[in-house]
């Protein structure tokens, strides 16, 4: 029986939201029946959830999966095999590869009813799943991910955390494109904000990235999915002549190159590749271990748009033990001692004794655990 149980509600935040999607009517879409208790419940609902579009730099694969779904409709251990597939395109053992749950809300935007009141649906009164989605195929539509704030009662029933409010500021460089250097790609570069000076933290050079957001209707949020392979270059480069051309004055006037030549050592061999800057961004982050894997809350500030915007995501390295990422967090120098000197991760025991469980187990405990923040997140 196809019941209508679901409703747009209308959604705007025009804080996080870049200039132009401010101007637009967003909704939500979601449950108005009874709500699924809890996120053991969902479990038996998995192939009630529902995949938007993806994006891959070898979209083929992605098509492939998507194909084999009835509909798109998704079962998530499914969709962990298929990730556990995407990872197997690691070539070094510099490479690493990380999967995070993003929470926060999946919008539409009606583009033939641009002009209606804020608060009118895209598609009036009450629907089920089939209406929503010959609603979406016959209807022009935008659709965009908002980031979601957590409820304090949230952020107050977490552990005592990590590492608390570490302001870190993230440049990302694109390379100029030439036949001379085709395998370079986009760089990422972390440094902590320490006395008003840098410290360098990690960089990172994009080799894959997957986006897949979940359309969660039976659930307070929706989730989106990043699965990210990236290399670490920490050891090609010299940071010590990029810091040096760094500035910081305030979370408001950091200054760094907008153009710059990196110098790779690849086997030995000098390689000059001239990138320039695509965007800064400044975290305020405090870590917490969360069911064994990190969770990171953080506030980040866009320098470009001036867009503020939350970022609450689950982080889960399958090649690495979940209690090797916390104490490669747990750096002394990075901790406030007066907050942190009788921290005990609660889970590292536990996670020492899963530490040799199959991927896919693991899989199955961050996919409920994801499930649970999205109950616990709004309360």
């Amino acid at each position: 029986m196809d019941i209508n149980e679901y409703s747009f509600f209308p959604i705007h935040d025009s804080e996080i939201m870049s200039l132009y999607n401010r101007y637009l009517n967003w909704h939500r879409v979601g449950r108005i029946g009874p709500e699924v208790a809890n996120e053991s419940a969902l479990s038996d609902h998995l192939h009630t959830l529902h995949e938007s579009e993806s994006f891959l730099k070898e979209p083929t694969s992605w098509s492939l999966y998507l194909s084999n779904i009835q509909n798109k409709s998704t079962n998530l251990y499914k969709l962990g095999t298929f990730l556990h597939d995407f990872s197997k395109g690691i070539q070094s053992h510099k490479s690493k590869f990380e999967i995070c749950s993003v929470f926060g809300y999946n919008v539409f935007h009606d583009e033939k009813n641009a002009e209606k009141n804020l608060f009118i649906p895209p598609l009036s009164g009450n629907f089920s799943y089939k209406m929503l989605e010959e609603w979406a195929k016959g209807n022009s539509h935008l659709r965009t991910f908002l980031p979601s704030y957590p409820y304090p009662n949230f952020l107050n029933s977490l552990k005592k955390p990590i590492i608390k409010f570490q302001e870190s500021v993230q440049f990302d460089y694109i390379p100029l494109k030439s036949k001379s250097y085709p395998s370079y790609e986009r760089i990422s570069i972390m440094l902590d904000v320490n006395d008003f000076g840098f410290k360098f933290k990690e960089s990172t050079m994009l080799k894959k990235r997957l986006l897949a957001d979940l359309l969660m209707m039976d659930c307070p949020t929706d989730l989106r999915l990043s699965a990210i392979i990236k290399e670490s270059v920490d050891d090609s480069l010299n940071m010590d002549n990029f810091i040096k051309e760094c500035l910081y004055k305030s979370a408001q006037d950091i200054q760094c190159p907008k153009e710059y030549t990196f110098c790779f050592d690849n086997e030995g061999e000098k390689i000059n590749v001239p990138y320039n800057l695509e965007r800064m961004k400044l975290y305020l982050t405090s870590h917490y271990d969360y069911n064994g894997f990190i969770l990171a809350v953080s506030k980040i500030s866009e320098l470009e748009t001036n867009i503020i915007r939350p970022d609450i995501k689950l982080i889960y390295e399958p090649n690495i033990s979940q209690s090797q990422i916390i104490e490669n967090l747990l750096n002394p120098s990075e901790l406030n001692k007066e907050e942190n000197e009788n921290f005990e991760p609660l889970s590292i025991t536990k996670i020492n004794n899963e530490k040799n469980d199959s991927y896919l187990e693991q899989w199955k405990i961050f996919i409920l655990t994801s499930l649970e923040i999205i109950y616990n997140i709004k309360k």
